[in-house]
């Protein structure tokens, strides 16, 4: 099985440098044209056996862009990292060096609703359902977050590579035996 992770799309709050956590917002404008040109490209053009989502409105509406119309399955474990009292901040209005902790998961925000901890053990859930539920030879597609697909490389060992929004990363089976 292989999984291919994709950051939603550009929303207002990326684009004026603020933490978003599970503010649901809405994908601009050129976000949308960004995530537009991913339907050319491999592995979106051969398409997915099954395709999930967070239950945050950005990442349907990423997804409506490459896959107008198309049958998706909402999952809360897929939903962005409780920012707590952070959401909505400026990134530069935070403690720096908490910030980096945070980063790495060596730190949960004033009021956030889990830890990283909580983040890992639902994650390491999804993924156990999805291997029980697929194949060796299906192609799984997730819309998430940042704060999940930066666990998930923590988790798989992955060097940190920023992923910016409309980014995407696959995962084969074989790393998925990891978690």
């Amino acid at each position: 099985m292989k999984v291919v992770l994709l950051r939603h799309a550009e929303t207002v709050m990326n684009n004026s440098g603020r933490f978003c956590g599970r503010t649901d917002c809405n994908i601009t404008d050129n976000g949308r044209i960004i995530t537009a040109k991913l339907a050319s490209i491999e592995p979106f053009v051969s398409g997915f056996t099954a395709m999930y989502v967070s239950p945050l409105k950005r990442t349907a509406q990423t997804l409506s862009v490459v896959y107008p119309n198309c049958n998706y399955i909402v999952d809360e474990r897929l939903i962005e990292i409780s920012l707590g009292s952070w959401e909505g901040l400026e990134k530069t209005a935070v403690d720096q060096s908490k910030r980096k902790a945070f980063l790495k998961g060596l730190y949960t925000p004033p009021n956030a609703e889990e830890t990283h901890k909580d983040v890992v053990y639902r994650i390491i859930s999804f993924f156990k359902e999805l291997e029980n539920t697929y194949d060796k030879y299906d192609t799984i597609l997730l819309v998430t977050h940042n704060g999940v697909i930066r666990t998930i490389k923590q988790l798989l060992k992955i060097e940190d590579v920023k992923t910016k929004n409309s980014d995407f990363i696959i995962i084969d089976s074989k790393d998925l035996v990891k978690l």
